[in-house]
């Protein structure tokens, strides 16, 4: 009889964030709320496919897929401002998720939303 493999489960207990919409420097508008998140390892050629496109990567979150997202969003994480800068798909992981690599924000962008 074969043996069950023992399967890496990833969690999403490390937080939650916002998922903005955000225009001219602008958060105009929430996506999601309450998205949880955990935090993920960044690896080495991640991080040397950033410097190579001349971005910094200060987080890598995982999440479960989330329709609509894209590299023009912002999230927000404990009031810190993060631009996406790239979006990987986990299909091969238990569940699927997405695999979110993030910017900091130094310049704050201006909350207009209602």
């Amino acid at each position: 009889m074969p043996r069950i493999r023992d399967k890496f489960l990833t969690t999403f207990n490390d937080g939650t964030m916002e998922l903005c919409k955000a225009e001219n420097r602008s958060i105009v508008a929430t996506k999601q709320n309450n998205v949880r998140f955990g935090n993920y390892t960044k690896g080495y050629k991640r991080f040397f496919e950033a410097k190579l496109a001349s971005y910094t990567i200060d987080r890598v979150i995982t999440t479960l897929p989330i329709p609509g997202i894209s590299e023009k969003d912002i999230c927000i994480i404990d009031g810190e401002q993060y631009k996406i800068v790239m979006i990987s798909d986990k299909f091969d992981a238990a569940p699927p998720h997405l695999l979110i690599t993030l910017e900091r924000i130094v310049a704050k962008y201006k909350d207009v939303r209602e």
